[in-house]
């Protein structure tokens, strides 16, 4: 049996990887970004003199680099009158005069490094003038400055002081392949590779051998490993774990593929174009033809290449429910899609507007921190903190909620059960404490992006929680007619518009539990922070100051708390053996249902005896919230 490769559009892969359009193809991506730091925090900057110069150590890999852009951070509010940055490339002078346009929106400077100025292995970067080179603390290893004019150099002596460790915020995206890259297929069902749901006969799999399609150049080349399992997603108790192979004996009904691509060459880089699996298959189909499948709801189970660390039941968890009784606040909710908005509404009341002049002290992303600071007048809050406020509430709750940005705002998303899809839910100031709505449908964060990219701005309606009599922000008119009984449409304001010309998410909502990685004061200061994953259209970035981008769609717009269940005979008629997979943060359990009768609690794989009827069976995942996700049914009918 031969089983087509699945289109690389649908596999796992890092930031090394990028995929032709309509997944017919991967390769290693055209530019690479260097950095020394994460971009914790920006508050720290020194000014660069000639006799006192900066540098930072940059490591190439093999090969022939072409063009790279050289960024550092400075955040420029306005054009003040600049002095131009002059700087050595591995001994040669440039110099660079500050342009705002150049910053683009991100608070990034940039000048372009000719190509043949870089070379593989050791390079220096050395600042003799600068207004501004921005400083992240910590432990530094690759920034330097010189107290000589550049005769000896010093590790963690940064600063205005000279006492500070850390590093430089500069970084480099060079045009060149990376070094090396990871391509991870889906789990394959040998059983039922082009995912139709049936009951799978019982199977021989003697072995599966993979083919591929491929070129590789001198200095390139792809490696490939598999593993295989007896569940329809990995679990470490029944699966074998990678072996570098292109051939599994005795596998599992369930097999998996990953590639990695890799290069000594940066001006080369191997080229994967397909892969196949050839399995060695005897099916024992007796007594299959005694069922009939009648329906199998088979949802799609999207899921990210990037891992994303979720808030868990906690001790904070539960103080933040208890002492601001967010119980009461959702409890007039009539579905969770109102019980959301009514949180929302909550948080858009805890505080008005900014008042920085007044409370300089920037809050961190813990909601407990942020009630505090504001409540007491120690600090002041801005959108982040609305955000952040939010998921960890609605999180608290039991809810599934994370942190996004959109250039120079941050609003939470929420996963809606009743919608099967992620949406807005924005409870900051002025035109906020809304959703956003197109063609009917609430929408996310690429959604609204691709909206205004089509042109489609002006279609986009925000639905906005105030009371009838509430005046709304100056020039933008209520509509006559509420939306229902809290909503009101407004018009989406052009002047929002080109925020959204970049968006991208935190990978992590369990703020109000663990301090770090940290965003230290992000929102006050642009989003700086080197650990967000950001939606780009094409594996050379727009923003190039980032190293987490993504043309992959479901990275960022995964599904959650859906269930699938995978069926196959044993040798005991009428009974089916049945494994489920799910999509549920925080898992805790299945819950099963026979023939409408009670949920029950399940394993993973349980046995299902059929009877000489129409057999029903749905499951459901429930969270360590003790929340259900949406379940999903199969029906089968015994002959």
């Amino acid at each position: 049996m031969k089983i087509k490769a699945t289109a690389f559009e649908r596999c796992f892969r890092d930031n090394a990887v990028e995929c032709a359009r309509g997944g017919r193809g991967a390769r290693l991506a055209p530019t690479f970004l260097l950095y020394h730091e994460m971009g914790v925090s920006a508050g720290l900057d020194e000014k660069v003199a000639p006799e006192q110069p900066a540098k930072i150590i940059f490591e190439l890999p093999g090969g022939k680099p072409g063009n790279a852009q050289l960024l550092w951070f400075v955040d420029y509010a306005d054009e003040p009158d600049i002095k131009p940055t002059v700087m050595l490339v591995n001994g040669r002078r440039l110099e660079h005069r500050f342009e705002k346009k150049r910053l683009l929106t991100g608070g990034w400077d940039r000048h372009t490094i000719p190509a043949g100025w870089l070379k593989p292995g050791h390079n220096e970067i050395i600042f003799t003038a600068c207004d501004r080179l921005r400083i992240d603390p910590g432990a530094g290893q690759s920034s330097f400055k010189s107290f000589d004019g550049g005769k000896t150099w010093h590790a963690n002596a940064l600063g205005p002081r000279n006492n500070l460790a850390g590093e430089y915020m500069v970084r480099l995206r060079v045009q060149g392949h990376p070094a090396q890259g990871l391509i991870t297929s889906p789990v394959i069902d040998l059983a039922d590779p082009k995912d139709e749901g049936r009951i799978a006969p019982r199977l021989a799999i003697a072995r599966v051998r993979l083919t591929a399609r491929m070129q590789q150049p001198r200095g390139t080349g792809i490696r490939f490993e598999m593993r295989s399992g007896d569940s329809p997603w990995f679990e470490a108790a029944c699966w074998t774990p990678w072996r570098i192979t292109s051939t599994l004996a005795a596998p599992g009904r369930f097999v998996q593929w990953r590639a990695t691509l890799s290069t000594r060459r940066m001006e080369a880089t191997p080229v994967l174009s397909a892969v196949t699996l050839d399995a060695d298959v005897r099916a024992d189909e007796r007594g299959l033809a005694d069922y009939r499948v009648v329906s199998w709801e088979r949802p799609e189970l999207k899921r990210s290449s990037y891992e994303f660390t979720w808030l868990a039941p906690h001790p904070r968890a539960r103080r933040l429910v208890q002492q601001w009784r967010l119980d009461e606040v959702v409890a007039s909710g009539r579905d969770d899609l109102e019980r959301c908005m009514l949180l929302r509404n909550w948080c858009h009341k805890q505080w008005i507007g900014w008042w920085k002049d007044r409370y300089p002290f920037c809050p961190t992303w813990d909601p407990l921190d942020i009630l505090d600071a504001v409540k007491n007048n120690w600090g002041y809050g801005m959108c982040t903190h609305w955000a952040a406020l939010f998921v960890g509430a609605a999180s608290a709750l039991g809810y599934v909620a994370r942190v996004s940005v959109i250039d120079h705002h941050c609003l939470p998303e929420v996963w809606s059960d009743d919608l099967a899809r992620w949406i807005i839910m924005d409870p900051a100031n002025e035109d906020g404490n809304s959703v956003l709505e197109l063609d009917g449908k609430l929408i996310n964060n690429l959604e609204v992006r691709r909206a205004v990219e089509q042109g489609r701005g002006k279609d986009i309606m925000r639905r906005v929680w105030r009371p009838w009599w509430s005046q709304v922000a100056p020039g933008i008119a209520v509509q006559d007619m509420p939306f229902n009984d809290r909503e009101h449409r407004v018009p989406f304001a052009p002047r929002s518009w080109p925020v959204w010309n970049r968006c991208g998410i935190a990978l992590r909502n369990n703020h109000l539990v663990q301090a770090s990685p940290a965003e230290d004061q992000h929102g006050d200061r642009q989003y700086h922070w080197n650990g967000y994953l950001w939606w780009t259209e094409n594996s050379d970035p727009k923003y190039p100051e980032y190293a987490l981008q993504t043309t992959r769609e479901a990275d960022l717009y995964w599904t959650v708390g859906k269930v699938r269940a995978t069926a196959q005979m044993t040798k005991t008629p009428g009974v089916l053996e049945v494994r489920f997979e799910h999509t549920m943060p925080n898992f805790e359990r299945y819950e099963v249902q026979l023939d409408g009768g009670p949920w029950a609690p399940a394993e993973s794989r349980m046995d299902w005896t059929l009877l000489r009827s129409e057999n029903r069976l749905a499951v459901r995942a429930v969270s360590a919230f003790n929340r259900a996700g949406a379940g999903t049914q199969v029906v089968i009918r015994r002959i």
